[in-house]
């Protein structure tokens, strides 16, 4: 998102997934046995609660403004977008984008809600639903919707990186959109990733940014 920027505490990401059949209505799983939740954590308890005013290692009062400068190790750059397949994207080109969740740097396997409020799943965590908050937008004051996350996974699976082409398909079996901000992925139960680690799956798939759909009519990700 260019700088589909939120106006939240910066804090980290795509799902949980599994055995639930498709056109299954909202209703239906909010009559499972459902965790909700604004935090997940592969150990133990997530060190901050749902209404934390700023993390810990954070100043809320620091001056704002000045310059950064930073220098490449591997060579230039040609492009700012860190998700293309051609070229070389610079550093930090990804704060202009956004995710479902979040880490935080004083704690080691945790993810917190960031375009999501809450996240909701079963207790084998074989899929996650994630409820976008109502204050998420775009740089351009248009929401952030389920679709526009539903479209990100799918052209990051389809066209994106190398990376995303063979984790995503890997770890996620199928993404639904469940009403205007909800959305649910459902894991892959034959993933390496998945077998035997279930627990820890629902991290490693949130990295994905979420995209605005009508500002890609005519493009791919190349």
């Amino acid at each position: 998102m260019m700088r589909q920027m939120m106006r939240l505490p910066k804090v980290l990401d795509f799902a949980l997934i599994g055995a639930v059949a498709l056109g299954c209505t909202t209703a239906q799983l909010m009559a499972q046995d459902l965790i909700e939740t604004h935090a997940i954590s592969t150990f133990g308890t997530p060190k901050y609660t749902a209404d934390f005013a700023h993390l810990d290692y954070v100043n809320p009062d620091a001056p704002q403004g000045g310059e950064m400068s930073f220098s490449w190790s591997s060579g230039t750059f040609d492009s700012l977008h860190p998700y293309t397949r051609v070229g070389n994207s610079a550093v930090l080109a990804t704060i202009f984008f956004e995710s479902l969740l979040t880490s935080t740097a004083d704690e080691i396997g945790s993810a917190y809600c960031l375009l999501c409020e809450t996240m909701r799943f079963p207790p084998t965590r074989d899929y996650v639903i994630f409820n976008l908050r109502d204050e998420a937008e775009f740089s351009d004051g248009t929401p952030v919707t389920a679709d526009d996350v539903l479209f990100s996974y799918e052209i990051l699976r389809d066209e994106g990186l190398p990376s995303f082409r063979a984790s995503l398909p890997m770890t996620i079996e199928s993404a639904e959109v469940l009403g205007p901000r909800e959305i649910k992925f459902t894991f892959n139960p034959e993933s390496p990733c998945v077998v035997g680690q279930r627990r820890q799956a629902v991290c490693p798939c949130l990295a994905a940014p979420a995209m605005r759909r009508q500002a890609w009519p005519l493009r791919t990700a190349a």
